[in-house]
């Protein structure tokens, strides 16, 4: 295993706790930001490397997406035919330990 992906499941187990079964595996090719689609034994998450380069304040950006994201599901929230879903999208950020920015 490379050292790259040992990094990746080290961040990864941050917020799930370990787990023999995770499977990482880049999500498409972005140009900005490198994301990564992590399965785990029932469940399935994204993992995102901000660019801290192009994105400056990245506390900033994470604040504004939890916002965003907040604002959406108490919209959405209780409506029929609202089929948004935001689910992981207040925990991606967070891990066990608390905030975890990877720069």
């Amino acid at each position: 295993m490379t050292d790259h992906m040992n990094k990746l499941k080290e961040i990864v187990f941050q917020f799930i706790g370990h787990d023999d079964n995770v499977e990482i595996k880049p999500l498409g090719k972005g140009h900005i930001n490198d994301s990564y689609k992590v399965v785990t034994t029932g469940k399935e998450y994204v993992l995102q490397r901000i660019n801290h380069h192009i994105f400056k304040n990245v506390s900033e950006l994470q604040n504004n997406i939890f916002r965003v994201t907040n604002h959406i599901r108490k919209k959405t929230s209780g409506k029929r035919g609202y089929g948004y879903r935001t689910k992981g999208a207040n925990n991606g950020s967070y891990s066990r330990k608390g905030i975890v920015l990877q720069r």
